[in-house]
């Protein structure tokens, strides 16, 4: 069955039946086919289950990072040195979670916690650009 995934006002991604239905949410939207069989309706509701997953453990991992380093905690590695800039984990998906996912999307849906740390990565990011 196809459906529209259109972006509302306020972030959320909003499922639409026709075309006419998301575009009056967004001018922009996205198409989506959602299989109707119940083999193949568990397999994508699996698959969207694990990508959720999986970008809210790679999430709290990064703000346990955060609020540890903020407190000024070791790592355990004896490598820290004096000065230097501590690094977050990296974050792992495949090519085929990037497809599926934007950055965009991700900033709109998240809540406030969630932001603030994904805002303390990005600040991170930038001062290991700037060496």
């Amino acid at each position: 069955m196809i459906f529209y995934k259109a972006k509302a006002e306020d972030g959320r991604v909003v499922l639409a039946g026709t075309q006419a239905d998301a575009r009056a949410i967004n001018k922009q939207f996205e198409q989506v086919d959602i299989p109707i069989d119940k083999a193949g309706l568990m397999a994508f509701a699996q698959r969207w289950a694990d990508e959720e997953f999986h970008l809210n453990t790679v999430i709290d991992m990064q703000s346990a990072e955060i609020v540890r380093l903020t407190a000024g905690e070791p790592d355990g590695s004896g490598a820290a040195e004096e000065g230097s800039t501590p690094s977050l984990p990296q974050l792992q998906l495949t090519n085929d979670t990037l497809d599926r996912i934007s950055v965009e999307e991700e900033i709109h849906n998240c809540d406030l916690p969630r932001l603030a740390v994904l805002a303390q990565c990005v600040a991170w990011r930038f001062q290991e650009l700037g060496k």
